[in-house]
């Protein structure tokens, strides 16, 4: 299999979750009985990705290594590296790993910091070994607060948008698990251009597989979380804390009760 190495991106200022961010990178606010970063470090070690590049600002890196350490206790290796200030989005977060790390020739498995996602993806071993950039989608209820894929009647993907205006082309978000090769990952961010709230979208950089017709999706019907919000935050303390307590397909089963209802 190709090498992998792993990305969590965890550089968000949390201003959602203030007061819990005041002082803390929001990504090691407790969710439940962990941090928050356990769960995209998780995700990494159940893809058998140890390999792993952690990017946060300069002033957070101290936080995470007192609370990551180098990974080894976790059978990992993790390094930090800081994302610059004077450009913002997650494209940039990606950029600041691959300067870090710009030697690596095999694809990069990006998790955003914030993400949760209990039931394990299926990632096919094809997404590591060819030379495709993937996405994983999950169904959501608010489409309008994501990236959402768009299909042609066919159903293939022919399109991202980025958090759509009206109704929305599809009921999937794109979540933050990406996989991008290394070959031209440079190149493709370094031709990114602002959006028009000023960042560097994650979401222009896949649009440049896409066009290429090198963009995969990976479907994903689990259980997915964005808990940048502090509603999403307290929920996802509250299912963490459930399924720890019945188990996850107990949780699934009450969660498709509680949609039939609705």
């Amino acid at each position: 299999m190709t090498k992998v190495k792993g990305v969590i991106a965890a550089a968000g200022l949390g201003t959602r979750l203030r007061p819990l961010t005041n002082e803390l990178n929001k990504h090691l606010v407790h969710m439940y009985n962990s941090l928050m970063v356990h769960s995209p470090l998780d995700i990494l070690l159940k893809q058998d990705v140890r390999d792993i590049t952690l990017v946060t600002s300069e002033e957070h890196i101290s936080q995470f290594k007192k609370y990551l350490g180098d990974g080894r206790d976790f059978g990992a290796h993790i390094e930090y590296t800081a994302q610059t200030k004077e450009k913002m989005g997650i494209a940039i977060a990606i950029d600041s790993a691959v300067k870090y790390t710009s030697k690596f020739e095999g694809k990069y498995l990006v998790v955003l910091g914030d993400n949760y996602l209990h039931d394990q993806a299926k990632i096919p071993e094809q997404a590591f070994t060819d030379d495709n950039s993937y996405i994983l989608t999950v169904p959501v209820e608010e489409p309008r607060h994501f990236g959402c894929p768009k299909y042609n009647e066919e159903g293939n993907l022919v399109d991202l948008i980025e958090k759509p205006q009206g109704i929305p082309p599809s009921n999937r978000a794109i979540t933050g698990i990406y996989i991008f090769p290394a070959r031209d990952l440079s190149s493709k961010l370094a031709s990114l251009k602002p959006s028009a709230r000023k960042e560097y979208e994650v979401t222009d950089l896949s649009k440049s597989y896409l066009l290429e017709g090198r963009l995969k999706e990976i479907q994903h019907e689990g259980l997915w979380i964005d808990s940048g919000s502090s509603f999403d935050h307290r929920l996802q303390t509250i299912l963490a804390q459930a399924v720890k307590s019945v188990g996850y397909r107990t949780v699934e089963r009450m969660l498709k009760d509680i949609k039939d209802y609705n």
